[in-house]
């Protein structure tokens, strides 16, 4: 369970990350 978990974080993590980068950057702009 704890492996399944740490594979799929990475992913997890860009997705979150891309997302909040689409989300603040336009408003920085």
């Amino acid at each position: 369970m704890k492996l399944d978990i740490q594979g799929k974080l990475p992913s997890v993590a860009l997705v979150f990350l891309a997302t909040w980068l689409l989300l603040i950057l336009p408003n920085m702009g």
